[in-house]
């Protein structure tokens, strides 16, 4: 039992300055995670009210950009400071685990600069900086190509730094990259292609992100997304298709979101034994009812005793509706289409349908002229 007590009384003399290093970092590092709340408080807040003072929508976004690197950063200082306070039994150990604690360090900063810059280069950040504060949706789409280029080589730059902070030579893995990536531009022409598609859509802008779009008569819908390679569409029945930059790019696309008004225009079909007089009235009428339909655009505005039909009298309704969006559309449509069904019915006509008369002539009792007639016959 002596032996015991004396070796733990040797050990602790031999490392006692350690062990009390070693509380004291414990004592720092947990001080250090008390005092993390409290200090980003203190920056986030005086952030916030400078952005606020300033009027600056890039300082807010910064700052929500910042907050979870800075978290980082701060616990990593307090591990540093705790590391810092060891006392080691030799010289050694205490060179080599001050150099990792610089070099962690160092690697933690960069990785949270990187951080930070690539959550701050969002579209929205973007957008505020090239447009300021009123960003149209081709701005959107813009800003959405501009923020992903930006993070890549964020992306790339950190990871450069890293290497370079672990001891690797860049130089040579950058060569290695740029001449397997002459390789991959020689056997991905396809990518290639649709990459510089990608840089027509955003420069043409023939569609941003949310328009409603066909494309010649294969595809329809709303574009969600346009990426380097190719744009994500949702159908109308909501399933969504992944289509190359190259292929939009070689085709007509009609774009419906972009129209400023919606035409309207079809025949109401009248039975012939209409009158004339009545008639006359129920295309006034319907001229009427157009004009006082605000949703309706001023000119052209044309309601017409348009042709004899085979079986109706035809009157052709054409405007066009300032409300482009499908929903909206359609209901005017039912609207105008409940004014024409009231307006004829309280007229008294009646709407027509397809309709054929048939004449059936009747032959006479005597044989036709110059044929024997049976009787005499028999």
């Amino acid at each position: 039992m002596d032996t015991v007590f004396n070796f733990l009384e040797g050990f602790w003399g031999q490392h006692a300055e350690f062990f009390k290093s070693l509380l004291l970092a414990f004592g720092i590092f947990f001080a250090g995670l008390a005092l993390r709340r409290p200090l980003l408080r203190l920056l986030f807040g005086l952030a916030k009210r400078v952005g606020s003072l300033k009027k600056s929508g890039l300082l807010s976004l910064f700052g929500q950009a910042c907050e979870k690197p800075v978290r980082l950063l701060l616990l990593l200082l307090a591990g540093y400071c705790a590391v810092a306070a060891l006392r080691f039994p030799t010289d050694a150990q205490q060179a080599f685990f001050s150099g990792l604690s610089v070099q962690v360090l160092r690697m933690g900063f960069i990785i949270c600069i990187c951080w930070a810059l690539a959550a701050f280069i969002s579209p929205e950040a973007v957008g505020q900086g090239l447009f300021g504060h009123s960003i149209e949706k081709l701005g959107q789409t813009f800003c959405l190509f501009c923020s992903r280029s930006l993070r890549l080589l964020v992306v790339a730059f950190g990871a450069v730094l890293l290497l370079h902070e672990m001891g690797f030579d860049p130089s040579g893995l950058l060569t290695g990259i740029g001449l397997g990536g002459l390789t991959l531009a020689l056997a991905a022409q396809d990518w290639a292609s649709n990459l510089f598609g990608g840089v027509v859509i955003l420069l043409d802008r023939p569609f941003a992100v949310g328009d409603w779009i066909q494309v010649e008569d294969t595809m329809e819908g709303v574009v969600e997304d346009v990426s380097f390679r190719s744009t994500r569409i949702r159908t109308f029945d909501n399933a969504q298709v992944v289509t190359p930059n190259s292929l939009l790019v070689s085709k007509p696309i009609v774009n419906w979101s972009r129209m400023e008004k919606r035409k309207i225009s079809f025949d109401i079909g009248l039975t012939y034994d209409s009158p004339p007089e009545r008639l006359a009235v129920c295309v006034e009428q319907l001229r009427q009812a157009l004009r006082t339909m605000p949703e309706i655009c001023e000119e052209p505005q044309v309601a017409v005793f348009h042709e004899f039909a085979e079986s109706s009298l035809q009157i052709r309704l054409h405007c066009f509706s300032r409300l482009t969006g499908f929903a909206d559309y359609m209901r005017l449509k039912e609207r105008l289409n409940f004014r024409v069904m009231e307006t004829v019915s309280q007229l008294g006509l009646r709407f027509a349908f397809p309709t054929r008369t048939l004449y059936l002539e009747k032959e006479e009792d005597g044989p036709a002229e110059g044929q024997p007639d049976p009787k005499e016959e028999a």
